[in-house]
């Protein structure tokens, strides 16, 4: 029954839906449904500039981390949101948060996005709210598939079903990754072995990835050669302003009515790959590069997704004493050292892809070994991460456990936490 299943992925998404408007909203009211989704763009920019000059000269003067404690005031703004996903997961480390298993939708993720476009999550323009949520981000899946005909939803539709096999390798390979990097609980010292262990599992792991990335890619080249005028200028558009747009016309209601037949993942997936698919083929390699879902959360667990600001920070590292403080920022320092090779290694890999737009050649080999390098560094950090963790988590006192326990940790994470 089950292949029947995964089959029928393909069929209910080649059925007839409504056309997405493009007439009513693209052409003869292409100019209006223009200006209002640019709109809220340049207002949030021109307001700055209008009402909020004052504001912006304050924000220049002061240290992206006056907020912070005293040892962590002097940091810059790229600096403190690298903190700040730090400080999140060692405490998902203190409150033994089990790592969460891969979903898939976040695998590969060379191709950009349409939700989070306004700023690179890690870069110095960026805002606390330009992740959106995951609701939100699957309302923005929903209106691309509904710009997509039939064809162009089922090609999508076979290239999940056919990687469900190479997905299904790469969450087990990142459990195992996970897994070994948990073994680090109560362990005080440095193992070689395992570090060699671990490195392996993740160029393995990075490989397994390149492997899926590939292989979406080529579909995609071969996707956007199908997508019309008018569906690539509707997409820019959706591209230049994601969170003003509206999903409840009746094409996308459609959508979501045809997706409520399939399962929760195979849903999340499918659109996740549509967004991929479609921000690929409406932006360029430097578009498409910034980072947009850090893997380090998922190897070690987190008590929330995306490191945002909102008070957990500055709580937690207030509640650590000097010696406690003092061993994240030496891992602070020490994962800014590998963040340069990180992004130069991924931006490589972006652009290799995104070449074969062109028709370019790649050498799948050397594309899938710098994938496993890439993966490498993220096992590095999170090796960093786990001992220093690890060290601060043995050695808070009784009050310390007690404060983070209670105002720091979700309660079921909370009564789970150190013994």
């Amino acid at each position: 029954m089950q292949p029947v299943r995964r089959l029928s992925l393909a069929l209910l998404l080649a059925v007839g839906l409504p056309a997405f408007p493009f007439e009513a909203s693209a052409q003869k009211g292409g100019q209006g449904k223009q200006n209002q989704s640019v709109s809220p763009q340049k207002r949030g920019k021109g307001g700055g500039q209008k009402t909020g000059g004052r504001g912006t000269q304050k924000g220049e003067s002061e240290s992206a981390g006056a907020h912070l404690p005293a040892g962590f005031q002097g940091l810059s703004k790229d600096e403190v949101k690298l903190l700040e996903g730090v400080t999140q997961r060692a405490l998902g480390w203190i409150g033994k948060t089990s790592p969460k298993r891969s979903s898939g939708d976040s695998v590969a993720d060379f191709f950009g996005g349409l939700a989070t476009d306004r700023g690179d999550g890690d870069g110095p323009e960026s805002k606390d709210d330009d992740d959106p949520s995951p609701e939100r981000s699957r309302d923005v899946g929903l209106l691309v598939m509904a710009v997509l005909d039939a064809e162009q939803r089922d090609q999508l539709a076979k290239l999940l079903i056919d990687q469900r096999g190479v997905l299904q390798g790469y969450g087990q390979l990142r459990d195992r990754l996970s897994a070994k990097l948990q073994e680090l609980r109560g362990e005080s010292r440095p193992s070689r072995v395992f570090d060699r262990d671990v490195t392996q599992l993740a160029a393995d792991l990075g490989q397994k990835e390149l492997e899926i990335a590939i292989a979406q890619a080529r579909n995609f080249v071969v996707l956007r050669q199908t997508l019309r005028e008018d569906q690539l200028e509707y997409l820019r558009l959706v591209r230049a302003s994601p969170n003003a747009m509206k999903t409840d016309s009746p094409a996308v209601q459609s959508v979501r009515e045809l997706l409520e037949k399939m399962d929760d993942r195979d849903q999340a997936l499918l659109q996740a790959l549509t967004v991929k698919a479609v921000s690929f083929a409406t932006g360029n390699a430097e578009e498409n590069a910034p980072i947009r879902s850090g893997k380090s959360p998922g190897l070690l667990g987190t008590v929330k997704g995306g490191g945002k600001s909102d008070g957990s920070t500055a709580a937690f590292l207030g509640s650590l004493n000097v010696a406690q403080q003092r061993a994240l920022i030496t891992l602070l320092q020490s994962e800014q050292r590998l963040v340069s090779g990180y992004l130069t290694g991924r931006n490589q890999i972006v652009a290799a892809l995104d070449s074969l737009k062109d028709g370019q050649p790649v050498n799948e080999h050397k594309l899938k070994q710098a994938g496993g390098e890439l993966m490498e560094i993220e096992a590095r950090a999170a090796l960093l991460e786990a001992r220093a963790f690890e060290q601060i988590s043995t050695s808070l006192s009784k009050a310390q456990t007690v404060f983070i326990a209670q105002h720091l940790l979700p309660e079921t994470e909370g009564k789970g936490g150190k013994k």
